[in-house]
């Protein structure tokens, strides 16, 4: 029976009714301290909903390292819609639940098959997983849950998640909606007491028990079994520590007293076990010199309940409360005679954890147990699980080598699983640990490349120039490859003196005959050339580089390259980068995808591909959000912001900018600072204020944002009657276009040429602006050029010839969305006597990102299905985008989706 609580079944009542609604996902984490009502909450919402399929987990705190162990308890009845699912995801699903072989899967594809086999079930019926003790779940299960709870659409499924409150929150729930418990109101928690003791309680005392307890519901349960009648009634002053939240252990702990020595021996056995089995626990009771009887007066307190074969405690307090109190020796007994309860039973996994905790100090055969545990659970994909394992096992060895190994190998599986401040510390340790410069290459490899993504990009260029630099001599492959990362830190850092020691440094070695090593040694020769200012070689290696990755078709190649030829080569980043993203899609490969994904979308931006860079950088963000990466998130929030400011969206440019901001704070990265300050530029100067712009311009310190930015930069600085700041800026684009053969920097060149020239010398140069931006795969700034040079024209009273490029400008900035520009190039045309009709918005300026990326993929001719897996979302919400699509659009089938201008 639950007592008050009518605010909190209307906040869950609320989210199950959301529940395929389309709107926000039907998803809430009941927080609060131990004994609050969470459990007794998701009971009621059981017994009031009918009608709705619902699926129960627990976390279990001795569970905790066993990988899909909770994810496993909740999705067990829905197995049958595993032949459903794509084939990617059943074979993850099964592998990760032990039902077949498996091969390092994906983390995050096993969540993505999670997502559909709810999927599967929600559409014949509602449905509605109630997972308790949430903070207790294995970390793979915690971190599919996670993943979805963002992922959730217009499927009929909702996600109540109960999770202990607390400063050691093992269930963080990032951005979910969450409601805090706590304790009853004085009538309802007077109405318990009553419900408890059977008869009525004293006022005076129902209060001041209230006030003492915090209206914490389990301690007012608890009280009738620790309080005299006469304490109840008034007539005894109640004593002075009472069970309140932070007491109830402790007060378990008394009634624990109270047994017989065997029950209590017993029950310990228990709280050691994870698999509730009363089998199991008898049995290893019975090794351990137990009479089996003695279960009979733990049952008779009410402190376990044993129902169908299986032994559960009355609340986790009372597990956590038994075990706590016990010694080492006692615990270690404990799971000795479970491991050999479990000898012979098939599962490998329990009886090497049980071995591992029965023992304090090195032991060579336990250790190796959990070693063979770890790699099982790899092949599953469960990486946390198995960085747990690796680690206890490291603790188990005595010696120094074998232990860096395994601590390396515990970073490594940390770092796959997310932790990334865990996996710095294991590798850190295990560096310190090993004299083998292979294993301590890779180890510093790791740390640099984690320091890298989420924390301090100079710090990354001190852990990985040293490392290569003692690697170097036995293998050069190794080197280059740290030195390549190196280089990214350092250009992120801002550090020249980094990156000319790196290169130097890579200038030394000689890369030989490898296709791998050739191209890392050319891309890191790229790094020099720019430094050097050697830019006419800096274009001569990108191109050594992207031919070299082409060949190969290996994915770190093909990432690195269009990394690299970003804002320089666009077309050949775009292509490769297309290239991964394609592929990566294809076997779910989740955890791969972000890195490329994001910097997909910027090379989107630069090539005018607009719309399907709002869709990547929405997709990276939302990823990024359901992986539980917050950190990564900053660059798709400043591309958006970025979009925004050009687009002239002030509301979006602030709410990319805010979250952006929110990001940087805790992980500051500069170059996605500093595209924030061009994206502010880029509103200004759309808008007409270029001295506003110019300011904004000014902050950037950034030397890649400063050259993707320089047309802007140069052109405000111009219009702001700023020319020998806009000379100081355009001197090294014209150094650029003379070193290279590359059309847009001589486009650009000649364009802020033309803008700095008085108007005798300015319209040659607008001509060979145009003429070399007609070459160059950048819509934006050609459409910029044309508005330039048509609105001289016009001031030369040239109005017939002006037309002719203003009408190019307007079609430009109408298909890219650029709605400042597109004004001021109607109003230009205006001016000229044509009166341009205002164009109907495109239908597909109607759609969502997602439902752009659900179109795409439909007209390549993609059934649903795939369209789901693909996009790591359930054929049911493909469905309902698709039906959007028709209604936006106003087409009635794929066929004519497919003749759609989707870019």
């Amino acid at each position: 029976m639950l007592f008050g609580r009518d605010r909190e079944r209307g906040v869950i009542d609320a989210v199950l009714a959301t529940a395929g609604t389309g709107g926000k996902p039907a998803v809430l984490v009941l927080r609060g301290p131990p004994g609050v009502g969470k459990t007794a909450l998701l009971e009621d919402v059981a017994s009031r909903w009918p009608d709705v399929r619902f699926l129960r987990a627990q976390g279990l705190e001795s569970e905790c390292e066993l990988p899909f162990a909770g994810l496993h308890q909740l999705l067990r009845p829905l197995l049958r819609h595993l032949a459903a699912l794509p084939p990617p995801q059943a074979h993850a699903l099964r592998s990760a639940f032990g039902l077949e072989a498996g091969c390092h899967q994906d983390r995050f594809l096993t969540s993505a098959a999670a997502l559909s086999l709810l999927a599967e079930e929600a559409a014949s019926t509602p449905v509605c997983c109630l997972v308790d003790d949430a903070h207790w779940l294995d970390a793979t299960s915690a971190a599919a849950l996670a993943f979805v709870a963002h992922r959730l659409g217009t499927d009929r499924i909702a996600l109540l998640l109960a999770a202990r409150d607390g400063p050691d929150q093992r269930f963080p729930a990032p951005e979910l909606p969450e409601l805090r418990l706590g304790g009853l109101d004085e009538d309802s928690a007077h109405r318990l007491l009553r419900h408890a003791v059977g008869t009525d309680v004293d006022p005076g005392v129902a209060a001041e028990l209230v006030t003492r307890t915090d209206g914490n519901p389990l301690a007012l349960l608890e009280l009738p079994g620790v309080l005299s009648p006469a304490a109840l009634s008034g007539r005894d002053s109640l004593p002075h520590a009472l069970p309140m939240s932070e007491h109830l252990q402790q007060a378990f702990l008394d009634q624990v007293r109270l047994l017989p020595e065997p029950a209590r021996r017993l029950l310990l056995v228990a709280a050691a076990d994870d698999t509730q089995r009363t089998s199991v626990i008898l049995a290893a009771a019975e090794e351990a010199g137990i009479d089996p009887a003695a279960l009979g007066p733990a049952e008779r307190s009410g402190l376990v309940r044993v129902r169908g074969g299986e032994l559960g405690f009355r609340h986790p307090l009372v597990r956590s409360a038994v075990y706590q109190a016990a010694t080492t020796d006692e615990r270690q007994a404990a799971h000795r005679a479970l491991a050999y309860a479990l000898e012979g039973g098939g599962d490998a996994d329990r009886l090497a954890w049980h071995r591992a905790w029965a023992v304090s100090g090195p032991d060579a055969a336990a250790a190796a147990e959990l070693e063979q545990a770890a790699e099982r659970v790899l092949a599953r994909g469960g990486h946390a699980a198995a960085a747990a394992a690796l680690e206890r096992a490291a603790d188990l060895t005595a010696d120094r080598e074998v232990r860096a190994q395994r601590l390396a190998a515990a970073g490594e599986s940390a770092w796959r699983a997310g932790w990334l401040g865990r996996a710095a510390g294991l590798l850190a340790t295990a560096g310190s640990l090993t004299d083998q410069r292979l294993l301590r290459a890779d180890i510093e490899h790791l740390r640099g490349a984690i320091e890298l993504g989420a924390g301090s990009a100079q710090t990354a260029v001190s852990i990985l120039v040293p490392a290569a630099r003692e690697v170097a001599s036995v293998d050069v492959g190794r080197a280059l490859r740290m030195l390549v990362l190196a280089a990214d830190a350092a250009g992120q850092a801002s550090d020249p003196a980094g990156m000319a020691e790196l290169v130097a440094l890579g200038n030394s070695l000689s890369p030989g005959e490898g296709a791998r090593e050739q191209a890392l040694s050319a891309l890191l020769a790229a790094c020099g050339a720019f430094a050097a200012g050697d830019l006419s070689d800096l274009v001569r290696r990108l191109r050594t580089t992207v031919s070299l990755a082409e060949s190969m078709g290996d994915e770190e190649m093909l990432v690195l390259a269009g990394r690299a030829a970003l804002g320089i080569e666009d077309t050949a980043a775009h292509r490769l980068l297309s290239t991964v993203v394609s592929r990566q899609r294809a076997r779910g490969a989740i955890s791969e995808l972000l890195p490329p994904l994001t910097r997909l979308a910027l090379a989107e931006i630069l090539t005018g591909r607009w719309r399907s860079a709002d869709t990547t950088a929405h997709e990276a963000l939302e990823l990024s959000r359901a992986t539980g990466h917050r950190e990564l998130s900053a660059f798709p929030l400043a591309w958006l912001a970025l979009l925004a400011g050009i687009k002239g969206h002030a509301a979006d440019l602030r709410a990319s900018t805010e979250a952006a901001e929110q990001v940087t704070a805790t992980h500051p990265v500069v170059l996605a600072a500093d595209t924030l300050h061009w994206a502010r530029g880029s509103f200004e100067l759309g808008a007409g204020r270029p001295a506003a712009a110019l300011a904004h311009f000014c902050r950037i310190t950034d030397p890649t944002v400063a050259f993707l930015s320089a047309l802007d930069r140069i052109e405000a600085a111009t219009l702001a009657e700023s020319p020998r700041l806009a000379r100081d800026w355009l001197r090294p684009l014209e150094q650029f276009a003379a070193s290279t053969d590359l059309a847009w920097a001589a486009a650009r060149a000649a364009y802020c040429r033309a803008l700095l020239a008085d108007p005798d010398s300015a319209g040659p140069l607008f001509r060979e602006a145009l003429a070399h931006a007609s070459a160059a795969e950048r819509p934006y700034e050609h459409a910029r050029m044309e508005l330039a040079y048509g609105s001289f024209l016009r001031r030369r009273r040239r109005r017939v010839d002006a037309r002719e490029h203003l009408r190019s400008a307007l079609t430009i900035f109408d298909s890219l969305g650029a709605t400042p520009w597109e004004e001021r190039a109607r109003v230009e045309l205006r001016a000229t006597g044509e009166f341009p009709r205002c164009r109907d918005p495109s239908q597909m300026r109607r759609l969502t990102p997602q439902e752009v990326q659900v179109a795409r993929l439909v007209a390549d001719g993609l059934p649903t299905r795939d369209v789901a897996a693909q996009l790591f979302l359930s054929p049911r919400t493909i469905d309902f985008h698709l039906h959007n699509i028709f209604t936006k659009t106003g087409i009635t089938s794929r066929t004519e989706l497919a003749r759609l201008p989707l870019e």
